[in-house]
């Protein structure tokens, strides 16, 4: 959603991105081929520009709780450019696990948890993380994008969360 207010997504159960497929059609892998591991169907202009699961952009007072978000293509969460957001109690998945048919070394490439962008009063607490790469990694835009607005993350809280093996 875009310029969205007084969000609350919540409730038990989880929203699947679908990821191992989606991730290897969209950009490049380091996997390529035989054992289960996808070959991508189609080139695309920029392999670094993948989906996730959950991306808001300028939204204000958004509340995220008790749902695993899993195997998104790219970065799990990506909230840009928000004000006043808080996860609490969520699980953020994109490596294989045995349950998904994927072995715990394959994972989704750059399967970040939560990257808030430019983002202002984020609150990210009791949650579980069993990513590919980071499980929080704070951003200010991309590349020249980030230099030419200046605008960093500010007052972003993280507490009482498990990063269960993630890079």
């Amino acid at each position: 959603p875009y310029n969205a207010e007084n969000v609350v997504i919540c409730g038990k159960g989880q929203i699947n991105g679908n990821g191992f497929r989606l991730a290897y059609n969209e950009g490049s892998s380091q996997y390529d081929g035989g054992g289960g591991r996808p070959i991508p169907f189609c080139p695309v202009m920029n392999p670094t520009m993948r989906g996730s699961i959950l991306r808001i952009h300028n939204a204000r007072n958004v509340f995220v709780s008790d749902i695993t978000f899993a195997y998104g293509p790219g970065w799990q969460i990506h909230p840009i450019f928000c004000r006043n957001v808080t996860f609490d109690h969520v699980a953020v998945i994109s490596k294989g696990n045995g349950l998904t048919g994927a072995a715990d070394h394959i994972g989704i490439l750059n399967g970040d948890g939560i990257d808030p962008d430019s983002c202002m009063h984020v609150n990210i607490l009791n949650s579980y993380f069993y990513c590919n790469d980071d499980s929080v990694t704070l951003k200010s835009g991309r590349n020249r994008e980030g230099n030419e607005l200046a605008r960093p993350d500010a007052y972003i809280r993280v507490t009482d969360c498990f990063s269960d093996r993630s890079n």
